[in-house]
Order: C-alpha cells, then sequence, then structure tokens
C-alpha cells in the first residue's frame, strides 16, 4: 500500500512552495485562532486576533484556494483542521506560547506530516 500523501506534499504539488507555504500557514493561524476564539470565526475576526490587516488574510486564503483541487474548499480544509484530533492538540499547546508567529510555525510542521486526502488524486 502506497503511503498516503501529507498534507504540505499536497499543498506543494498543486500550487507551488510559495502558495503552499502560505496556504499551511493560513490553516495554522486559523487553527490557533479557532482553539480561542471559537471555529464559527470570521476570516476579519481571525487576523483581527492576529492583529493582521484584512487584506494579508485574504492572500493567505487565495494561496490556500490555489492549492486545493477542483471541488475541495478551503472551508473543507479548516473542517478537516479542526476535526483532526492532532492537528488541535498542536494548536492548543501552541496557542500558549508568548510568540503567535513562532506558533504558527510551530503548528505548520506539524499538520505538515498529517495525511490529508482530501482532493488528492
Amino acid at each position: 500500500m502506497a503511503d498516503r500523501e501529507r498534507f504540505i506534499e499536497s499543498l506543494y504539488r498543486r500550487g507551488g512552495l510559495r502558495n503552499g507555504q502560505k496556504g499551511a500557514l493560513y490553516v495554522a493561524k486559523w487553527l490557533i485562532a479557532a482553539e480561542v476564539l471559537g471555529p464559527e470565526l470570521t476570516i476579519e475576526e481571525c487576523y483581527e486576533w492576529w492583529l493582521e490587516s484584512e487584506s494579508t488574510a485574504y492572500r493567505g486564503r487565495a494561496a490556500l484556494r490555489a492549492c486545493l483541487a477542483e471541488g475541495v474548499s478551503v472551508d473543507d480544509v479548516l473542517a478537516w483542521a479542526w476535526s483532526n484530533g492532532k492537528a488541535r492538540q498542536l494548536a492548543r499547546r501552541e496557542k500558549r506560547t508568548g510568540s503567535r508567529e513562532k506558533g504558527a510555525v510551530s503548528v505548520v510542521a506539524g499538520l505538515s506530516v498529517l495525511p490529508f486526502e482530501l482532493g488528492v488524486t
């Protein structure tokens, strides 16, 4: 049985290195903010919590969208991350760090190795 594609591999393969990195960071930031504010937060609430601009939020979301297979939405990926126990555990741990950016990078690293099957062909 072949190994399942990892999250970051899927993003890189479909969207390239730049979009893949930005897309993974968008998911990590959303996941950490959702642990604090709840999973129903809007994109604006998420990035307000991160003290970043709305345009930065929309660029991150667009980068993630560029990495997804047809028929897979950004919301599908966020739901996958929220329902993944390992991803949630990473976010819970990192929301307590002193540096939000360092926490987000740590969550990206953890998300990167998780099996990802949404839209994998």
